[in-house]
């Protein structure tokens, strides 16, 4: 007598497994998945990643080129023989620390606190330096003594800034698309 394979047979009730309790993934099945996709970034987030390693480089670089030595923000010299001469209050630290804020702004997901973080850190990246520079240049009595240029620091502070606020501007004009929406070309 033959036996017809019924539907409870096909099902896996005969066959040692359950249809109510998944099998254990084996590690074939777990290595062919498709690997999970990452967050992109956007242009104006790029642009916050290159503002902020301009504003950590300038930071740390120094500020002002003098007949006597470089001038530095943070009481950094990379040269050993020569004195070094640090602008009073260390400037550079607050600067510093504003290369942070530019650095979450890029990588943070949420737009507002993105805007924030940059702004901040483009107003610190350009109005520290900027009241430096204004110090310089009104005459003060060190600089009023020595010949001095703006060093590499207060350029890539002022680019880094510059950057930041592209950034910024960037973001905001960014229009929000929901997910699985078709992509429109441009005509």
């Amino acid at each position: 007598m033959r036996r017809r394979a019924t539907k409870t047979r096909s099902r896996g009730v005969g066959t040692g497994t359950s249809p109510w309790i998944a099998p254990e993934p084996s590690i074939v099945t777990v290595m062919a998945k498709a690997p999970r996709q990452r967050r992109r970034l956007h242009p104006g987030q790029k642009k916050l990643l290159f503002a902020s390693i301009a504003l950590f480089l300038g930071s740390w670089l120094p500020w002002f080129s003098t007949n006597v030595g470089n001038v530095s923000a943070m009481g950094f010299n990379f040269q050993m023989d020569t004195p070094v001469l640090t602008l009073a209050g260390q400037p550079g630290m607050w600067t510093w620390m504003a290369s942070f804020l530019a650095l979450a702004s890029a990588l943070i997901p949420f737009r507002q606190a993105a805007l924030w973080f940059a702004g901040i850190g483009a107003v610190v990246g350009l109005a520290v330096p900027g009241y430096y520079l204004y110090k310089a240049l009104s005459g003060s009595w060190f600089f009023a003594q020595a010949d001095w240029l703006p060093g590499p620091g207060l350029v890539m502070l002022a680019a880094g800034a510059v950057i930041c606020f592209i950034g910024i501007r960037e973001i905001v004009k960014l229009v929000e698309v929901p997910v699985g929406a078709p992509k429109v070309l441009p005509s």
